[in-house]
């Protein structure tokens, strides 16, 4: 609602029937359920047409792609330095860590690196006359709030998991996970539980 009152203030009245509005929700929303996430989408999508004077059209709110997250983080970033401006910049590149997933998304300096890239992890653009190409990949599951989880599910069962303070204890998926009052925090320790997590020795 602080979003949308923002736009109702700043884009010309003349202008709001014509402006279209739309809202992507994440990976976040991916990872409620589908029951849950058609609800408040729905629930969003019915307040845009009544309390708004903006254009909505049918699916004015649906989760985004995970392959459209990245791209279109990559586009705003780099809207916003200048660099789409001119062929003479190099673009950014954008590691987007979110609460669901995290985004990675990079125009190469060499094009000959992305030829054995699966298509779905190529975005293409032409913006103003000129075609960018980048890599890009959604890594669904370790965004901030999910790899969290993911750690904490490693020391599922555990009395003494070094990742938490001395006396911590947390309920993960039904199961206790706790570091006692008398036991150990060692950051590498936990630093080696993250790199199995991680997959590290899987080829790239």
């Amino acid at each position: 609602v602080p979003l949308m009152d923002a736009a109702v203030r700043e884009v010309p009245t003349q202008l709001t029937k014509c402006t279209p509005l739309a809202l992507k929700a994440t990976a976040g929303l991916r990872l409620v359920g589908k029951q849950a996430s058609e609800e408040i989408l729905n629930g969003v999508e019915s307040m845009f047409k009544k309390d708004y004077p903006f254009a909505v059209g049918s699916d004015s709110a649906v989760v985004m792609d995970g392959k459209d997250e990245g791209p279109y983080a990559w586009l705003t970033v780099n809207f916003l330095l200048g660099t789409l401006n001119s062929r003479q910049e190099k673009t950014a590149a954008i590691f987007d860590m979110g609460g669901g997933s995290t985004q990675l998304v990079f125009e190469p300096d060499n094009m000959d690196n992305l030829a054995g890239a699966p298509a779905e992890n190529i975005y293409q653009v032409k913006l103003r006359d000129t075609s960018y190409k980048t890599y890009q990949h959604s890594h669904l599951g370790y965004g901030l709030k999910e790899a969290g989880k993911s750690i904490k599910r490693i020391g599922k069962g555990s009395k003494d998991f070094v990742c938490f303070p001395k006396g911590h204890e947390e309920k993960i998926d039904d199961d206790n996970v706790a570091n006692q009052q008398e036991g150990v925090q060692d950051f590498n320790g936990c630093l080696a539980h993250v790199d199995t997590m991680l997959k590290k020795d899987k080829p790239c």
